[in-house]
């Protein structure tokens, strides 16, 4: 509280505590230059407290300043919301049959080249006050830095710029840096500078969408918008001191003549390609018949379904079934709308080629024709429709699909649910993850990972006879397999031990059990996990002794305190439950 209190009346910070190590994360396998490594900051414990707590009071306010075009850190805001707006923009200009630019940006080491007096004249103008502002100062210019290389620090020296990666407020203030990106976008619209992307029957314009230093632009097909970009993105590298690489940003066009988008991309010194492209980690304009292994396309107008790539034809993918044809032609991202010059009755295809075709392609072609001419008709006045196979009504649904992807699932997703889905405490369900997938610590792992040395004893501390494994500790040793008996007694089971763990758990979520037992049933498992680790390691850090009618009752206690803990209500007869007050109490003295 006393340092709280003095960074609170004189934004200072004691000399050393906002010194750090940069730690070079290897960005690629086969490292040839200082910039395919990523800076990661290893920050004080005590300085990140602070930079937490501001964080939390800036967090609240931001949401009112920052613009709707930015959608990282913000609550309320999702990644998905970018992916989706940007592919509604394309899909919007397709449908419309306009013509558009996109232009992904790449910035070159974004937080490592923020230019602090911008940052700090862009909190200024958005009305911080000077306390706030001189706060800000002392956090992110009273850096003293060390790179570590080989495991070694180097010598100190003081950053002139940049924001710290591994800093929780670094995020947050480079969202103010890229606002000043969006006010100049925006000054230039209110100009008659540029346009954006017009969308809906409203008239939506779309200029640009950020997250963080991923940034996607939208814009005409027009010389003087593409130079007045241009000029706003130098201007905004000179104020920021953020760089963009050209190089590695790129520019996709829809419905533009391919040597009019070479040249444009000419200009701004950046690649240009076919949709789709990748924004977020996601495809942008991809074809979702194309990935859906249950979708097919009822053709309409043509205009949605792409000829050589999607199943319009019936079953048929005319790009698998002529792969010669598709390498040699010039619109390999054609819709089918396109290809088609005649319509009516009898549909003609126009099918263009990059040279002459060899006499066996020309066959090729004609086998191609003769497949067209079963192929659906076109109807001009309706649009192309997916529809999805795993339904009925052919329309697609969020639960539908997710049913469809449990199914493929199987056993495992039955079994997962047996371990994750009941009313144990966190910390027990993830024991008994870990007892699945084989990787409690026991005595065997400890030695086998390195922990325990050759000479370490592994054995079983009930039995004294068998190596510590997973599975005979927790269900072989014969001390432990009385407990099974008698907690499967207590059910009026008689039973055979599956071979391991996952087997018991199969085995456990397929038994059919009454209503008001389920409950109780698909905890005790986990019950038993728990309470035989827990007996395991008092006997081996606290020299106890084994107990197995103890262990029992801590058992049964255990399942009565988390089914009677749990939120659902559940009523239980007088006979389904066998605890008394003593034995929870005991229980919770235990540790539950």
């Amino acid at each position: 509280m006393h340092f709280f209190r003095e960074f609170h009346q004189n934004a200072t910070l004691v000399s050393g505590l906002n010194s750090f190590f940069i730690a070079l994360i290897p960005k690629v396998v086969s490292l040839s230059s200082l910039g395919e490594y990523r800076p990661i900051s290893l920050i004080c414990s005590l300085y990140k407290i602070l930079a937490k707590g501001l964080s939390n009071r800036l967090k609240q306010v931001m949401p009112q300043i920052i613009s709707e075009a930015q959608s990282a850190f913000l609550g309320g805001r999702n990644i998905l919301d970018g992916i989706l707006i940007a592919n509604e923009v394309v899909d919007g200009w397709r449908k419309s049959n306009k013509k558009g630019l996109v232009l992904k940006l790449d910035f070159e080491k974004a937080y490592d080249s923020v230019n602090w007096k911008f940052l700090f004249n862009m909190l200024s103008n958005f009305g911080f006050g000077d306390r706030w502002v001189k706060w800000m100062k002392t956090c992110v210019t009273s850096t003293k830095v060390s790179v570590l290389v080989n495991g070694f620090p180097t010598s100190e020296f003081w950053p002139q710029r940049s924001l710290r990666q591994g800093d929780s407020l670094s995020h947050f203030l480079f969202n103010f840096v890229a606002e000043g990106l969006n006010i100049l976008f925006v000054r230039a619209k209110q100009m008659g500078l540029i346009q954006g992307a017009v969308i809906g029957n409203d008239g939506v314009r779309v200029m640009h969408l950020q997250f963080a230093d991923d940034t996607i632009l939208f814009c005409e097909v027009e010389w003087v918008e593409v130079v007045t970009i241009k000029r706003i993105l130098r201007c905004f590298e000179i104020l920021s001191g953020l760089k963009i690489n050209y190089h590695k940003s790129v520019f996709a066009g829809i419905g533009v003549d391919e040597d009019l988008l070479h040249s444009f991309a000419s200009r701004l010194n950046c690649a240009h390609l076919n949709l789709p492209l990748k924004y977020l980690g996601l495809p942008l304009r991809a074809n979702p018949v194309g990935v859906a292994k249950n979708t097919a396309i009822k053709l309409g107008n043509g205009r949605r379904s792409q000829f050589w790539r999607d199943k319009w034809a019936g079953e048929l993918c005319i790009k698998d079934e002529f792969p010669r044809l598709f390498s040699l032609s010039t619109a390999k991202d054609g819709v089918v709308s396109d290809f088609l010059t005649s319509g009516g009755g009898s549909q003609d295809w126009s099918l263009a080629f990059r040279r002459s075709r060899l006499v066996w392609e020309e066959e090729e072609v004609t086998r191609l024709h003769n497949c067209l001419r079963n192929a659906p008709v076109v109807r001009v006045f309706r649009s192309d429709v997916w529809k999805w196979h795993a339904n009925s009504s052919g329309t697609y649904y969020v639960a539908a699909r997710y049913k469809c992807c449990e199914s493929l699932l199987g056993p495992v997703r039955k079994l997962a649910g047996a371990v994750w889905h009941n009313c144990a405490p966190p910390k027990v369900k993830f024991f008994g993850w870990l007892a699945w997938l084989g990787k409690v610590k026991t005595s065997s792992f400890l030695q086998r990972i390195g922990v325990l040395d050759e000479a370490a004893n592994v054995g079983c501390v009930f039995c004294q006879n068998e190596v510590e494994t997973v599975n005979h500790i927790l269900l072989f040793c014969p001390f432990v397999w009385l407990l099974w008996s008698m907690i499967m007694k207590w059910w009026g089971f008689q039973w055979v031990m599956p071979n391991f763990v996952e087997g018991l758990l199969h085995w456990w979520s397929f038994s059919k059990m009454k209503k008001n037992e389920k409950m109780l049933w698909k905890v005790v498992p986990l019950a038993i996990f728990w309470s035989t680790w827990k007996h395991r390691n008092d006997c081996v850090f606290n020299g106890s002794q084994p107990n197995l009618e103890e262990l029992c009752e801590i058992v049964k206690a255990r399942i009565a305190l988390w089914v009677k803990s749990s939120p659902t209500k559940v009523v239980f007869s007088v006979n389904d439950i066998v605890f008394n007050l003593h034995q929870v109490q005991y229980c919770i003295r235990k540790g539950s």
